[in-house]
């Protein structure tokens, strides 16, 4: 994510006060990352939709 899609979506998340997910698609899997939570988030790849964000940010 370049630093210009980074911003945009912490300004959305400062707006409107809530976490942003971004999802960046690919050939076989996909890359999630959530902003602007209270805890550190690393970026994860996953390879199928069946998750709940919740199991990542803990609420």
């Amino acid at each position: 994510m370049d630093a210009a899609a980074n911003i945009r979506f912490r300004l959305f998340a400062a707006r409107y006060n809530h976490p942003v997910e971004v999802v960046v698609v690919r050939k076989h899997d996909f890359k999630m990352k959530v902003l602007s939570t209270t805890k550190k988030f690393e970026q994860q790849i996953m390879t199928g939709v069946d998750y709940r964000i919740q199991e990542f940010i803990g609420e």
